[in-house]
C-alpha cells in the first residue's frame, strides 16, 4: 500500500468515527483495520490492556501479534471480512508487552466501501474461556441442531449437528441469516418472530428449512431468549422427519407385535412388507429367508399389493441357489444394502419369470444373524429415487420383523421343550411307580421332594406325611436314631450303600433292604441333592436259596451221570470185545465153508462190533475228560504241542503237511487233557485235507486279560456254515460214516476239556477257505 493510500484511509477512518471521545471512553478494544489486516485506528484501552504502545501496535500487521497456533484461523477470519462476511465470537491469542499471551474475543464486520474492517475485541478471562469451552462441548454433544442468533435474525454460531443436517459448513452458517435457510418465512416474518420471542422469552414451533443442495426438511425449533451481549436466542433444531419416522416405527412395532402373537409368520411378513411399501412409497415388496449355509434362498412372502396388482409369477416357498438369484441378491454377495434407481440400465440384471412385475427401481437389504445373513427384505418401484433414509427405514422394519420371528420361534421351541419335559416327567413318574425298588430325591437340606410309591411302601409311610419334611432316616421320626448308619450317611455328601436286615431298628419295612445314596451334583460339581434308593432283597434272598438248592441237586445229578457214564463205558467194553473176538473165531472155523454172501454178512457183523468197541472207548474218554481234576497245574503248552506233533510224525510225513507254530507259553490245566485237546484238533486238520493238496497248518496265539486264545488254521475241505454251531456235540459228523475215519467224538471231547477249564471253543466264521478253530485257556498264575 502507498503512503498516499494509507493517509487516505486514515482520513477516512477519522471521518467515519467522527467523535474521538468514543474511542477514548470505551473500555472495549476498538480498532479499524485495512483489508490486509493493518491497524489504522486503535482506542486508548489497547495500551494498558496489552502493555504495548499504540504506535508499536500500528507499526506491524495484526498477524504479527497473533499466537502461531491461532494464525491460520485469524487469516481465515480476515478473509471472511474481505468477502463481506461478519465474524462473531472469534477468539485468538495476542502477544503482550511482557512476552505473554492474552486471549481476545473478536466481533468484526466490513464497511460497505473502502475495504475497511471495523472490529471490537474483549479480553477473555480463564473462567470465561472454561465456560465457553463447556458451552461448545455441550452443543456439540447433542444430536439436535443448535443456533446462537442475534435479535436481528443473524446466525452468530451453530453446531456440527446442524451443519450435517443442512449441508452448510460452520463458517458458512455464521455468515448467514435465519431467513437464508427458512422456507416458510421471509426476513420480515423472521424479524416479527424474533420480536415475539424476545417479548415472551421462549417459543416452540415447527417450520421447514432448505439444505444447501436445495432439498427441504421439516424442523421443530425450541428457542430461549437471553439478554446477554445485547440479546441472544439459543435455538435447538430437531429433524422432524427422524422423530416422525421413530413414531411411525414404534406404531409399526406395536402393530406387528399384535400380529406376531397370533403365531402366523406368513401374515407377519406380509404386514412388514406392506409397511415397508407404504413408508417408502414403493409398490413391490418381497422377503426371502437364507439357509444357514448361505447358499440357498427361499421365497417366503410378497406384499399384499405385489400379489394383488403387480405380480402373478409362482414361487412362494421355492428354493434356489444364491449364485443364480438376480440383481437384488447382490446385497448378500456384498453384505451391503443395494440401491438401484435405474433397474433397466443395470449391467448385471437378469431376466424376470413370466408374470413378474416390471421393475424400475429396487432396494434390497440383507438381514444379519448370529452367523452370516438370515434373510433379505426388498422393495421396488418407488416413484422417485431411493435415498439412505429408505435404507434405514427398511432395515428397521426388517429388524422388528426378525425380532418377532425369533421370539415366535423361541416361544415355539420353549413350548415344545415344555411339552417334552412334561411328557418325560409323566413317563418318568410312570416308570418310577412301576419300579419295584423305592426311589426318592432329597434336596440340599435333606427334605423329601419326590418319591415313588414303592418308597412309601417300603418305609411304611404316606406321601402327605413325608413330602417336604426333613429325612433323618427311613423311619418317620423327627431326629436321627443312635447308631443308625443311614442317619450318619445322610449327613455327608458322599456315595454310600449298605444292607439293612429285616430286624434292624432303622428298617421300618420288616424286609431286608439294600439302601444306596448317590449325590446329584450341580454345574459346579457341588452336591445339590441326594438320590436315595431302596431295594427289597426278600425275593433275591429266596432266589439265592432256591438257586443253591438247584445247584446242589445238579451237582448230585451230574455226579450220578458221571458215575453212570464211567460204569457204562467200562462195562460195555467187555461185551464189545467178546463180540469181536468170537466173530473172528467163528469166521476162522468156517474158513472155506462160506459162500460170498455169507462172508459179506460176517463182514457186517465184524464192522459193527469193531465200531461198537471204538465208540465205547471214545465214550470212556469223553466221560474221563469231564471229570474235575484234583487241581490245575502250570503246563508248558509248547512242550505238549511238541509231544503231539511227535505222535503225529507218521501222518505228517505221509500227507506232506507243513506245520508252523508260535510260542504258546504256560497255561493252567492238566497235561493229559491238554494233550488230548491238541491231538484231536491237529488230527482233524491232517485228516480233512483237500485231495491232492498237502495240508498247511498254522498254530498261533494271542493274550487277552489273563487268557490265551489259540487258533489252529488249516487249508482243508472246511466245514459248511450250517454245521458249525452243532459240531461240538456227541457223535456229530459232517461226512457220512465210512467217507472219513472217526466216531464224531473228537470235537465234543475238545469242548468238554476247554469248558472244564473255564474257556470256550468255536469255529471262526470269518474263514473263507479251510477251517480255523479257536479256543481259550487260562494263563498259569506266576
Amino acid at each position: 500500500m502507498t503512503d498516499q493510500s494509507h493517509a487516505h484511509l486514515n482520513r477516512r477512518a477519522s471521518d467515519l468515527l467522527g467523535v474521538e471521545r468514543f474511542f477514548e471512553l470505551s473500555s472495549d478494544l476498538l480498532c479499524i483495520l485495512d483489508a490486509q489486516g493493518n491497524f489504522l485506528r486503535l482506542s486508548d484501552s489497547w495500551q494498558p490492556t496489552l502493555g504495548v504502545a499504540l504506535g508499536e501496535l500500528q507499526a506491524r500487521p495484526v498477524t504479527d501479534w497473533v499466537h502461531p497456533d491461532d494464525l491460520e484461523a485469524t487469516i481465515a477470519a480476515l478473509a471472511g471480512n474481505r468477502r463481506g462476511e461478519r465474524v462473531s465470537g472469534f477468539v485468538n491469542r495476542f502477544r503482550t508487552g511482557s512476552g505473554g499471551w492474552c486471549h481476545l474475543s473478536w466481533n468484526s464486520a466490513p464497511a460497505e466501501t473502502d475495504g475497511l474492517i471495523f472490529a471490537v475485541a474483549r479480553v477473555v478471562s480463564d473462567r470465561v474461556r472454561e465456560r465457553e469451552a463447556f458451552y461448545h462441548a455441550a452443543i456439540e454433544a447433542t444430536n439436535d441442531g443448535f443456533w446462537l442468533a442475534d435479535p436481528q435474525g443473524r446466525i452468530v454460531d451453530a453446531n456440527s449437528a446442524y451443519a450435517r443436517m443442512s449441508g452448510y459448513s460452520l463458517d458458512e452458517l455464521r455468515a448467514m441469516g435465519i431467513a437464508d435457510v427458512e422456507v416458510m418465512e421471509d426476513e420480515a416474518d423472521v424479524a416479527a418472530r424474533m420480536a415475539a420471542i424476545r417479548a415472551s422469552g421462549t417459543s416452540i414451533f415447527e417450520t421447514r428449512h432448505r439444505r444447501k443442495d436445495g432439498s427441504v426438511w421439516d424442523v421443530e425449533v425450541t428457542v430461549l431468549f437471553s439478554d446477554i451481549d445485547g440479546g441472544r436466542c439459543f435455538a435447538f433444531l430437531r429433524d422432524l422427519r427422524r422423530r416422525r419416522r421413530a413414531e411411525t416405527l414404534l406404531k409399526a412395532r406395536l402393530h406387528l407385535s399384535d400380529v406376531g402373537r397370533s403365531g402366523d409368520i406368513d401374515r407377519l411378513m406380509t404386514e412388514v412388507l406392506d409397511a415397508a411399501e407404504r413408508l417408502t412409497g414403493s409398490s413391490i415388496g418381497f422377503f426371502h429367508f437364507v439357509d444357514p449355509g448361505q447358499s440357498t434362498l427361499s421365497l417366503h412372502a410378497w406384499s399384499t399389493n405385489t400379489l394383488a396388482r403387480m405380480c402373478t409369477a409362482e414361487g412362494k416357498g421355492a428354493h434356489y441357489p444364491v449364485a443364480e438369484a438376480g440383481l437384488w441378491a447382490d446385497c448378500l454377495r456384498t453384505g451391503e444394502p443395494l440401491v438401484c434407481n435405474d433397474y433397466g440400465a443395470a449391467p448385471n440384471r437378469r431376466g424376470m419369470p413370466d408374470g413378474h412385475a416390471v421393475v424400475s427401481r429396487l432396494l434390497s437389504v440383507p438381514i444379519p444373524g448370529r452367523q452370516g445373513f438370515v434373510a433379505v427384505i426388498g422393495v421396488g418401484n418407488k416413484t422417485e429415487d431411493y435415498v439412505p433414509d429408505d435404507i434405514d427405514l427398511v432395515r428397521e422394519l426388517a429388524t422388528i420383523a426378525m425380532d418377532i420371528v425369533n421370539w415366535l420361534r423361541a416361544q415355539s421351541d420353549q413350548r415344545a421343550l415344555s411339552d417334552a419335559l412334561a411328557a418325560t416327567a409323566r413317563e418318568w413318574s410312570a416308570a418310577m411307580d412301576s419300579f419295584q425298588g423305592g426311589v426318592a430325591i432329597l434336596d440340599a437340606k435333606r427334605r423329601l421332594i419326590r418319591a415313588n410309591q414303592a418308597f412309601f411302601a417300603l418305609t411304611a409311610s404316606q406321601p402327605d406325611d413325608r413330602l417336604g419334611k426333613h429325612v433323618h432316616c427311613l423311619q418317620d421320626v423327627g431326629e436321627s436314631i443312635a447308631d443308625c448308619p443311614l442317619c450318619d450317611a445322610l449327613s455327608k455328601d458322599q456315595p454310600w450303600h449298605a444292607t439293612l436286615e429285616a430286624d434292624d431298628p432303622a428298617n421300618p419295612s420288616g424286609r431286608p433292604l439294600e439302601v444306596r445314596l448317590a449325590p446329584i451334583a450341580d454345574e459346579t460339581g457341588a452336591a445339590r441333592s441326594l438320590l436315595l434308593s431302596l431295594y427289597d432283597l426278600s425275593e433275591t434272598r429266596e432266589r439265592e436259596i432256591q438257586m443253591a438248592r438247584t445247584i446242589d441237586q445238579l451237582t448230585d445229578s451230574n455226579a450220578e451221570l458221571e458215575r453212570f457214564a464211567q460204569v457204562a463205558a467200562h462195562d460195555l467194553q467187555e461185551p464189545a470185545r467178546r463180540q469181536v473176538l468170537y466173530s473172528q473165531l467163528l469166521l476162522r472155523l468156517l474158513q472155506g465153508q462160506l459162500d460170498e454172501e455169507k462172508q459179506r454178512y460176517f463182514g457186517y457183523i465184524m464192522d459193527g462190533a469193531l465200531r461198537m468197541r471204538d465208540m465205547v472207548r471214545e465214550l470212556h474218554t469223553y466221560a474221563d475228560a469231564g471229570r474235575l481234576p484234583q487241581a490245575d497245574e502250570a503246563v508248558d503248552l509248547d512242550q505238549v504241542l511238541a509231544d503231539v506233533l511227535s505222535a503225529l510224525d507218521h501222518d505228517i510225513d505221509e500227507s506232506g503237511a507243513q506245520v508252523s507254530v508260535v510260542g504258546l507259553g504256560r497255561v493252567a490245566g492238566r497235561r493229559p487233557r491238554l494233550h488230548l485237546l491238541l491231538l484231536n484238533l491237529l488230527s482233524n486238520a491232517l485228516k480233512f485235507h483237500r485231495p491232492g493238496t498237502p495240508p498247511c497248518i498254522t498254530v498261533s496265539a494271542l493274550d487277552h486279560d489273563g487268557w490265551l486264545e489259540v487258533a489252529i488254521a488249516d487249508n482243508g475241505i472246511g466245514i459248511p456254515r450250517e454245521h458249525r454251531a452243532n459240531l461240538f456235540g456227541l457223535f456229530r459228523r459232517v461226512h457220512a460214516v465210512g467217507d472219513r475215519p472217526g466216531m464224531g467224538m473228537g470235537l465234543a471231547q475238545c469242548r468238554r476239556i476247554v469248558e472244564a477249564l473255564g474257556g470256550r471253543i468255536w469255529i471262526d466264521d470269518g474263514c473263507v477257505q479251510g477251517t480255523i478253530v479257536r479256543f481259550t485257556l487260562p494263563r498259569a498264575q506266576v
